[in-house]
């Protein structure tokens, strides 16, 4: 008898419950998943994040210089080209960028100057 009351109960549990009409009803499955990969499934990427800078670097590396490698794809303009091509090679790792930071400083400044609105973007970035 108390089997029976069980599925009874199962059964009035089942009926009595109906979906709202406004809500979404979630059926969980046998993998659980987290509330960050959830929202990524939802949500676009935001413009913020830049996922290609988060990792760890090592001593020989920049992000200065992954950016510049990063940039020179996107932005063909002749201000950039010209800046990229001139710091590329005295900003490959943190102790020479730290070393040139003059010197980059001061291509920085020519490129802003000569830069039309294309370039201004890779260059303020």
């Amino acid at each position: 008898m108390e089997r029976e009351g069980n599925t009874q109960r199962e059964k009035r549990f089942k009926v009595c419950i109906p979906p709202l009409p406004n809500h979404r009803v979630l059926i969980f499955g046998k993998q659980h998943q987290s509330y960050q990969a959830t929202l990524k499934q939802v949500h676009l990427p935001s413009s913020l994040t830049q996922s290609e800078f988060d990792h760890d670097i090592g001593n020989d590396e920049s992000h200065f210089f992954e950016a510049i490698g990063h940039w020179r794809q996107l932005n063909l303009s002749p201000a950039f080209v010209q800046f990229a091509t001139d710091v590329e090679s005295i900003s490959a790792s943190m102790p020479l960028l730290v070393h040139h930071w003059s010197d980059i400083t001061q291509f920085w400044i020519r490129a802003i100057d000569s830069a039309n609105d294309e370039a201004l973007v890779a260059l303020l970035e």
